[in-house]
C-alpha cells in the first residue's frame, strides 16, 4: 500500500514538473515607436509623408496616425507610411504622433512632431494681356468675414502665391477653411468677388481672346445714302451698337464707339414697304477721322423664327451673330425687340446664310423688380423657359446682405454700385459671386472707407442646364483652356431689384441688359 502511494506521488510530481516546463511567461512589454519624418519644428505644405520606425519582440497588430489627437488613418502592415494632405488642417503648429499595438495588446506612443503648415491661401496666374495696357492689378483675400488676410499688386501677366499676412490673429489664421477672392485693377471702378473658395485653389485669370481696349470714346459721323422708309432699325460693329424699335435712321447719323478698326458692319431696317431688310459688310472699318460712307440701296430680305412667350409679358431681347471659332469673340447685333406692354410671342429677324450660329438674349418682366433672362448660344430658340428657382430678400445691407431662395440653381450672383460718382467722376462697381448655398455675406473688408458708400442694385440667381455644381464652372472659367460659353451654351436667371434707393427705372436701360449679355467670361 505504501508503495502504492509512492508511485501515485511520483506521477503527480512528473505531471506538475512537465507543467511547469510549458508555461510561457505573459508579453508585458510594449513596441517601440518612433516618427522619422517630417521632423520635429519644420515647416510642411501640400501632401508629405509620415514615416515610423517600429520595433517589437512580437508581431505588431496595427499602427494609427494622430494629428492633434485624431487618429486619420491606421495600417496593420509595413511599411508604416502615409501621405497626408496638409490643406485638410488650416495653417499653424499642428502635432502629430503614433500608436503602436502588438498581438498581446500592449500599447506605445511615439513622441510628438510639431509641425508648421504653411499652404499658401490661394495662387493666381493672369495671362493674356488681362489688364489693360500700363494698369495695375490688385488682389485681395479675405476670411468668410470680409477681414482682409492678403493682398498683392501686380501689373502685366503675373503669377504669385498668398499667404497670410505677418501679425495676424492667430484665431483667424488657424481656423482659415474657404476664403473670398476679390480681383480689380487701377483705378479699382469695378470689382469682382468671389466668396467660398477652398483654401490653396489655383486659378487663372485671362484676357479675352479679342481684347476690348476701352479708351477715349469716338464719334464716327456717316452719309448714309438710298435709306428706305422704315420704323426701326439696327447699326452694329462687334460691341458696339444703337439699336431702336420704332425710330429712323437719318442720312447724316452719328455713332459712337471705343476702338479703332473694328470690322464688319451691320444695319436692319424694318422697312414700310418690303419687311425687315438688311446690309451687312463684314470687311467695314468705321473710322473717326474722316467721313464714312454706306449705301443701302441694294438691302438684302431677312428669315425670321418666332419665339413664344409664357404668361404674356413685357420683354427685351437681342439676337447676335457670330462669325468666329470662339464664342468669346466679337459680336454683332442684328436685331432688337422690345415690348413694354404684355406679349405672347415676339418674331426674331436674322440673315440667311450670313452667320455660323446666333447667340440669343431674352428678359421678361411681370413686375418692376422681377426679370427673367434665358440667353442661348447655337440656334435661335422657339420658346421661353424660366429657371426654376425663386427668391426673396431679408436685408440688403453691404455689411449684412443676406436673402432666402429655393429652387434649381447653381449659384448667385449681386451687383453693388457706389450711391454717388466717385473721384474719377465715375460709379463703381461690385460683382459678388458665390454658390447656391452662401445666402447671407459681408462686403469684404479692403477698402473699409468704402463699402458703406455701396448699395444692392440688383441679385441674380443663374443656372446652366449642362453643368451640374457651381464648382463645374468654376473649374471651366478658371481652371480650364476654354471661356465659359465655348462650353456650356445656355444660361437662365432670375433678377430682382431690392425696395431701395439702389432700384433703377421699372425697366432697365438698354445698355445694362447688353452689359449682363457681355458676363460670358468670369
Amino acid at each position: 500500500m505504501k508503495n502504492t502511494y509512492f508511485f501515485f506521488a511520483a506521477i503527480i510530481l512528473l505531471i506538475f514538473t512537465i507543467s511547469c516546463k510549458n508555461v510561457v511567461n505573459p508579453d508585458t512589454t510594449p513596441p517601440q515607436i518612433s516618427i522619422s519624418f517630417p521632423t520635429n519644428d519644420s515647416t510642411v505644405k501640400d501632401s508629405i509623408n509620415i514615416k515610423v520606425t517600429v520595433a517589437d519582440d512580437n508581431k505588431i497588430s496595427h499602427v494609427e496616425f494622430l494629428v492633434d489627437g485624431d487618429v486619420i488613418s491606421l495600417l496593420s502592415k509595413e511599411p508604416f507610411e502615409i501621405i497626408w494632405n496638409t490643406r485638410l488642417v488650416a495653417n499653424g503648429k499642428h502635432n502629430l504622433q503614433c500608436k503602436a499595438i502588438d498581438d498581446s495588446g500592449n500599447e506605445a506612443l511615439s513622441n510628438i512632431v510639431q509641425v508648421n503648415v504653411n499652404n499658401y491661401l490661394f495662387k493666381a496666374t493672369f495671362i493674356n494681356e488681362y489688364l489693360e495696357p500700363g494698369n495695375y492689378g490688385y488682389l485681395f483675400i479675405s476670411d468668410t468675414e470680409g477681414n482682409l488676410i492678403a493682398e498683392k499688386e501686380w501689373i502685366g501677366d503675373d503669377s504669385f502665391e498668398l499667404f497670410p499676412n505677418d501679425g495676424l490673429d492667430k484665431n483667424i489664421k488657424n481656423n482659415l477653411t474657404h476664403i473670398s477672392v476679390t480681383v480689380t485693377e487701377e483705378p479699382g471702378t469695378r470689382l469682382y468677388t468671389y466668396l467660398n473658395v477652398p483654401i490653396g485653389s489655383y486659378w487663372t485669370w485671362r484676357g479675352l481672346s479679342t481684347p476690348r481696349i476701352f479708351d477715349d470714346l469716338k464719334k464716327a459721323e456717316f452719309i448714309i445714302n438710298n435709306i428706305p422708309n422704315h420704323n426701326g432699325y439696327t447699326f452694329s460693329t462687334n460691341w458696339n451698337n444703337d439699336v431702336s424699335s420704332s425710330g429712323q435712321l437719318s442720312e447724316n447719323y452719328t455713332f459712337y464707339y471705343w476702338r479703332e478698326n473694328y470690322s464688319g458692319l451691320y444695319i436692319k431696317l424694318n422697312t414700310i414697304s418690303e419687311g425687315v431688310k438688311y446690309f451687312w459688310d463684314e470687311n467695314y472699318e468705321i473710322h473717326s477721322y474722316y467721313t464714312n460712307y454706306v449705301d443701302l440701296s441694294n438691302m438684302n430680305s431677312t428669315l425670321s423664327e418666332k419665339i413664344d412667350l409664357p404668361d404674356n409679358n413685357s420683354y427685351y431681347a437681342y439676337l447676335y451673330g457670330i462669325n468666329n471659332p470662339s464664342r468669346s469673340n466679337d459680336r454683332v447685333v442684328i436685331d432688337y425687340s422690345r415690348q413694354s406692354n404684355t406679349a405672347s410671342s415676339f418674331d426674331f429677324y436674322y440673315p440667311n446664310n450670313v452667320f455660323d450660329e446666333y447667340m440669343s438674349s431674352i428678359w421678361l418682366s411681370n413686375d418692376e423688380n422681377e426679370w427673367f433672362q434665358q440667353l442661348t448660344f447655337g440656334n435661335i430658340p422657339t420658346s421661353f423657359s424660366k429657371i426654376n428657382a425663386d427668391f426673396e430678400f431679408i436685408n440688403t445691407s453691404s455689411n449684412n446682405f443676406e436673402i432666402s431662395a429655393n429652387g434649381d440653381f447653381l449659384g448667385i450672383r449681386s451687383q453693388w454700385r457706389t450711391k454717388n460718382k466717385i473721384d474719377n467722376n465715375t460709379y463703381a462697381f461690385w460683382y459678388v459671386y458665390s454658390d447656391n448655398t452662401i445666402l447671407n455675406y459681408t462686403l469684404p473688408k479692403i477698402y473699409p472707407d468704402l463699402i458703406d458708400r455701396f448699395e444692392l442694385r440688383w441679385v441674380q440667381l443663374f443656372d446652366h442646364s449642362e453643368l451640374n455644381s457651381y464648382s463645374d464652372r468654376i473649374s471651366i472659367v478658371f481652371n480650364s483652356d476654354d471661356y465659359l460659353y465655348d462650353v456650356v451654351n445656355d444660361i437662365r436667371r432670375i433678377e430682382k431689384y431690392p425696395n431701395s434707393t439702389a432700384k433703377i427705372n421699372k425697366e432697365p436701360l438698354q445698355s445694362e441688359f447688353q452689359e449682363r449679355d457681355m458676363d460670358i467670361y468670369y
